[in-house]
């Protein structure tokens, strides 16, 4: 309007330093009805800048764009008023509140707080407001190292420290704190989680149930992301140890908690998780299908790869080390003494018809179970009792020796903070080594405990081995795609190794059978075999309705009265002719000639060799034929075809049952 005066404006920042107290909305609030108020008793209009939720502790602006807008409205001359409730709300960090305050200096911006007004152009208010700037600051780290030693003394007393708790476990407040107990409902699906995984069913699966089951995150989500899983499944706190590291003095402090998984089951998860890693980039690439190559391991410890040239007559299952360290420092001083290739097709086949046999055979796997484990020798009462004061009396021992750990576990973390070790590398090495002692010996505990639960049912688990190996043996002559699934149940790794004096591979197949046992009078079989999973990809009407014969119970993963074991069986197996020498039609048909002519017609070498000259025919690299080559083939083809059909009988080396969960 024509002769209005324009007034000055007023630029009120409002910022909290958390995302609570953002929500929360009292502190914002009250800086904006503040900073209003103070600019209705100058006169002057406002302009509300909100930073929301932002720390002020960092030394640059990256996380503050708003602070950065009103900086550069101040070199631009449209900021000459700004209003913050304190000058911590600008910045609690030496360097980024000198830049400010060099920028209010330079374009005469005069700051009001609710101290006061502070005019940077006046030498005296500069100054003072240095000092409140100093004071607050100082304040600030007050607070700052307060609260840490409180959270400190509340986990000392295994109290939770703050903040979202890991899935599967909640809050509990007691009159003076919250600690962790188990959330029933979540937990389930933790276990869920673990043992479909150990099981090999895929994250991507495990997600869609979830999803289908409207299973939410811990922050409400109805959709799983893959990273999630991920994070769950090596999440150390199911394990029943909280830890807790403070970041300024390395403290760490370790508490116990309610153990959602098992010693066992963490180890068989982490071990196959390991291993997929391993494979990756290969999974990832892969074009072809291979029924064992996810199986086989080297004996260098490397995962074996697979390639096919049709061209070249290659199909083999081979140890890529060699490949691996040419491209990157990947194992540099690891040496692969198995020099022998594995021929596809006939390791494939030789594999597939032993397993089939193997686990087909009920009456020598119940033998083998008599022999192995506790089940079906018909122990009397005086034998339960006394096999009960065994365990008991291992696990008192085991106990101890545990708690030794523990107290050696506190001793290492005290020697750190007092810089005893002479390196961070010692630290690490003697944690590392008593750690994994102090998980085998509770792992040992478990098992212990778990063993005297299986005394009694042999009738239960005879029946199950009958119904599985009926199930097996009709699985001899299934596609490629239901092999690799039944593979993917009931086989966990196969070790390769080759023997250069006896010229056979030496493979040890290491099973592990999921076995399901329904107690209680529920209108169902008392028992369900646990053979394959259903096809990925594969819907059904209802995803809440559990699959038949499938170890996934997708409505309720933890039921009462179930029981979820798995047999590991452990196989040798040693072959001569998993590997074969290049061979052409062409020199096979030599081969076949010459067998015949000095089998069957009586004809020496060097009469043989004139034959071939007669007719035409050449060696191999091209050449005229003599006594030598002649001889050469037969004998060499001969060493050969007995060396490759010698036959060996398999060997169960091992059996054993575990309990999972």
């Amino acid at each position: 309007m024509k002769g209005s005066i324009m007034k000055d404006i007023l630029h009120i920042y409002t910022r909290v330093s958390t995302q609570i107290q953002q929500e929360e909305g009292t502190s914002l609030k009250t800086q904006k009805e503040t900073g209003i108020e103070l600019s209705k008793k100058l006169g002057m209009n406002h302009k509300i800048h909100n930073e929301g939720g932002m720390s002020s502790s960092k030394d640059n602006f990256e996380n503050r764009p708003v602070l950065m807008n009103i900086l550069k409205q101040m070199d631009s001359g449209e900021i000459k008023h700004l209003y913050v409730w304190n000058t911590d709300r600008l910045s609690r960090n030496q360097i980024t509140w000198y830049t400010i305050r060099q920028k209010m200096v330079k374009n005469g911006v005069i700051l009001y707080t609710s101290n006061g007004v502070h005019d940077t152009n006046d030498f005296m208010e500069n100054m003072v407001l240095g000092i409140l700037s100093e004071v607050s600051t100082y304040d600030n780290m007050v607070r700052t190292e307060r609260s840490r030693l409180g959270k400190i003394e509340k986990v000392k007393l295994n109290y939770w420290r703050g903040g979202d708790c890991p899935y599967g476990y909640m809050l509990k407040h007691d009159g003076v704190g919250n600690r962790l107990v188990e959330n029933e409902e979540e937990s389930k699906w933790v276990k869920f989680i673990y043992t479909e995984y150990n099981k090999g069913t895929t994250l991507k699966n495990i997600k869609s149930v979830l999803e289908s089951n409207n299973v939410r995150t811990r922050r409400g989500n109805d959709r799983w992301s893959m990273g999630s899983l991920q994070i769950l499944l090596k999440n150390e706190t199911y394990l029943g140890n909280d830890h807790f590291v403070d970041k300024k003095t390395k403290l760490t402090i370790r508490n116990q908690i309610p153990q959602l998984i098992s010693n066992t089951l963490w180890e068989e998860v982490t071990e196959r998780r390991n291993l997929k890693l391993l494979r990756k980039n290969q999974i990832n690439r892969t074009k072809r299908f291979y029924l064992f190559r996810d199986f086989l391991i080297c004996s260098c410890g490397t995962p074996m790869g697979g390639r096919i040239k049709e061209r070249k007559f290659v199909q083999q299952y081979y140890c890529p080390l060699s490949e691996r360290k040419f491209n990157n420092s990947y194992k540099q001083d690891e040496v692969c003494t198995m020099k022998r290739c594995l021929n596809i097709p006939t390791t494939d086949k030789i594999l597939w018809d032993k397993i089939i046999d193997i686990l087909g055979d009920t009456i020598n796997l119940k033998k083998i179970m008599s022999e192995k484990t506790d089940i079906g020798k018909k122990l009397r009462s005086v034998d339960i009792r006394r096999k009960v004061k065994e365990v008991t009396l291992k696990v008192e021992e085991l106990t101890k020796v545990k708690t030794d750990l523990e107290k050696g576990l506190v001793s290492i973390e005290t020697d750190k903070i007092l810089n005893k070790f002479p390196s961070e590398d010692v630290y690490l090495l003697l944690k590392k080594d008593l750690t994994k002692r102090y998980n085998l010996t509770v792992t040992e505990i478990e098992n212990q405990n778990k063993s005297l639960r299986m005394i009694g049912n042999d009738l239960k688990w005879f029946e199950w081995i009958d119904k599985f190996g009926k199930q097996i043996q009709g699985k001899r002559d299934v596609s490629d795609p239901q092999k690799r699934e039944l593979l993917n149940t009931v086989l966990d790794k196969i070790l390769v190794n080759y023997d250069p004096e006896l010229k056979v591979h030496i493979l040890t197949l290491n099973f592990k059978i999921p076995v399901l046992f329904r107690d209680g009078n529920e209108g169902r079989e008392p028992t369900r075999v646990i053979v394959s999973p259903p096809k990925s990809g594969r819907k059904r009407k209802n995803q809440n309705e559990p699959v038949r014969d499938y170890s996934t119970v997708v409505e309720t993963p933890s039921l009462e009265g179930l029981y979820d074991y798995s047999i590991r069986l452990d196989v040798e197996l040693k072959s001569s002719y998993l590997w074969t020498p290049p061979y052409s039609t062409y020199q096979q048909k030599l081969f076949d000639i010459t067998s015949k002519k000095h089998e069957n017609e009586g004809l020496n070498f060097k009469q043989i060799s004139d034959w071939f000259n007669e007719q035409n025919y050449t060696t191999p690299r091209g050449k005229t034929f003599t006594e030598g080559h002649v001889w050469s083939i037969y004998t060499k083809k001969k060493r050969s075809i007995q060396r490759f059909t010698r036959t060996f009988d398999h060997v169960i080396t091992d059996m054993r049952i575990q309990m999972c969960g």
